[in-house]
């Protein structure tokens, strides 16, 4: 599955625009940014955690993508990414095509 985060895909026709798909990702992280725990020698954990969250949500997509018929691509690809008192995530965001292969 081809995955950009541009509207288009070059030198690929759009053949049908199926609908928007998504996946989310959330670890715990056992910082609280409350605690003056973020922007310490912990951002590196920090950091490890708000990958971790990626690979789930793009995990999440891809499922959610191979489980509608004929989609092949998604574009648009957006990733969003929170933390908060003991967790970090990320939203993964964009739009199921099938394209002319």
């Amino acid at each position: 599955m081809l995955i950009t985060t541009t509207e288009t895909l070059q030198g690929k026709n759009i053949l049908q625009y199926i609908g928007v798909v998504s996946g989310h990702g959330v670890v715990e992280t056992g910082v609280k940014p409350s605690d003056g725990g973020f922007f310490t020698d912990r951002s590196t954990s920090i950091e490890i955690k708000l990958e971790e969250a990626r690979v789930e949500a793009m995990q999440r997509i891809l499922k959610m993508a191979d489980s509608l018929p004929h989609v092949n691509a998604i574009i648009g690809l957006r990733l969003d990414f929170q933390y908060g008192d003991g967790y970090a995530s990320c939203s993964a965001t964009g739009t199921a095509v099938r394209i002319q292969e």
